[in-house]
């Protein structure tokens, strides 16, 4: 074995120092167009599939086809006639809150007219002059205490008789005592 040889063994394997040494080889220009070209075509493909989505999206936006607007005209007629059908009954529920307001100030007026009516007759009557007339004239006379039969209602506003009162044997001969 050479020494040649042997050198060129042990220098395959033997690092000098704590930086290895790094041989400096032409550059690859040939790879490196080639690289550059893949990459030119990379970008250029990248470009032309945005600009057919480009290409996409603008035809899907640019206009809109018949159904489309006909669904639109469908829902703004809807919409419209909603609209519509809210103002008028708004407006005449505001002309009823109006006509009940009318028809409360005139009962209210109403009820004043009578109540002045009423107090009008009360005052013309003289009850002295009733009792007189009743008493002289008519032959009337106020009923003792064992005469007179109260009624109890359930209904406390007033009472209005369809029919005769049930009376007794003994009450009809108490009274016919009492009026002789």
């Amino acid at each position: 074995m050479s020494a040649e040889k042997k050198y060129q063994r042990y220098e395959k394997h033997y690092i000098d120092g704590n930086t290895v040494r790094k041989l400096q080889t032409a550059p690859d220009y040939e790879r490196q167009r080639q690289l550059d070209r893949e990459e030119f075509y990379r970008k250029q493909k990248q470009e032309r599939r945005r600009q057919r989505e480009r290409q996409r999206r603008l035809e899907r936006t640019r206009g809109l086809d018949f159904f489309s607007v006909c669904c639109l005209s469908v829902a703004l007629v809807f919409t419209l006639m909603a609209c519509v059908g809210y103002l008028h009954m708004n407006t005449s529920i505001t002309a009823s809150k109006n006509k009940i307001a009318t028809l409360q100030s005139q009962v209210l007026q109403l009820e004043g007219e009578n109540a002045a009516i009423q107090d009008e007759k009360m005052k013309a009557v003289d009850l002295s002059k009733v009792y007189q007339y009743a008493s002289i004239r008519l032959g009337m006379v106020l009923p003792g205490k064992d005469q007179v039969i109260t009624y109890h209602s359930a209904i406390n506003d007033y009472v209005k008789q369809y029919g005769e009162i049930p009376r007794t044997e003994d009450l009809m001969d108490i009274l016919k005592a009492g009026n002789k």
